[in-house]
């Protein structure tokens, strides 16, 4: 996911979700997200690389929050 850093600059993140399986139970399909729509992440970055997160949820342009995360990943709330 490319993301403008406070510099203005683009950064290119990795995001990590829970498997496919967990995210069609959550109501992802393959369309859900396309190449350039814009989306609001909730996560939280990884300790050891500075452009990678877990995406807890997504909100879609249409106002859609999907869960992204396994049921228990223990990570903060949103």
């Amino acid at each position: 996911m490319d993301v403008k850093d406070n510099a203005g600059k683009t950064v290119k993140w990795a995001l990590e979700t829970g498997s496919p399986s967990v995210l069609i139970a959550r109501g992802w399909t393959r369309d859900t997200l396309k190449v350039g729509d814009r989306v609001k992440v909730y996560g939280y970055s990884a300790k050891d690389k500075e452009t990678l997160a877990a995406a807890r949820s997504l909100v879609l342009k249409d106002g859609r929050t999907l869960f992204g995360g396994q049921t228990d990943d223990g990570g903060p709330p949103k």
